[in-house]
């Protein structure tokens, strides 16, 4: 009887509130991969909060990370220019990435929540002691890069990559 009772009360108590995002809520990873890395970013937002611009900032990675974009210049072998991926959020012009910048930044003309955009480039390390050598980002080499996004209503978000290659950029709601 004592057993029926506890399950009467415990099927009556609230259940824990879930754990809502319902502000702008943008998340982006790194994949390390070869030939080409990839960045994903997805604009998870609730509230009407179109990204209009994405700063990318590899300047204060643990890594100290920049993007080789060219055969021979400060990056290491392999090398990859900007390309994006298979995405839904539309550019509004290829951005210009040189070989060793360690900032990009990416204007656009449709970024809406519920899309995602992809891109592709060559990031090494320039640690002389790194994990995989310095043609690949490894571990938390990524930790400490900043992404910065700005709405179309003109609001600014940064987050900082975390030691498993994530930047999580949110705001409650208003």
């Amino acid at each position: 009887m004592r057993l029926i009772a506890f399950a009467l009360i415990a099927t009556a108590l609230p259940a824990p509130a879930m754990a809502e995002t319902c502000g702008v809520d943008i998340q982006a990873r790194f994949v390390e991969s070869a030939p080409r890395d990839r960045f994903i970013i997805e604009n998870r937002s609730t509230l009407p909060a179109d990204i209009a611009a994405l700063m990318l900032d590899l300047g204060p990675s643990v890594g100290r990370l920049i993007f080789d974009t060219e055969s021979g210049g400060d990056g290491v072998e392999v090398f990859q220019l900007y390309r994006t991926e298979q995405s839904d959020a539309v550019l509004a012009a290829a951005p210009a990435v040189n070989d060793g910048d360690d900032r990009l930044s990416l204007a656009f003309e449709t970024f809406a929540p519920g899309q995602t955009y992809r891109f592709s480039i060559d990031v090494d390390d320039r640690l002389t002691n790194s994990d995989l050598g310095q043609i690949r980002v490894s571990g938390g080499e990524m930790q400490g890069a900043t992404l910065t996004a700005i709405t179309t209503g003109g609001t600014t978000h940064s987050a900082a990559f975390d030691a498993a290659n994530r930047a999580q950029l949110t705001a409650p709601c208003s």
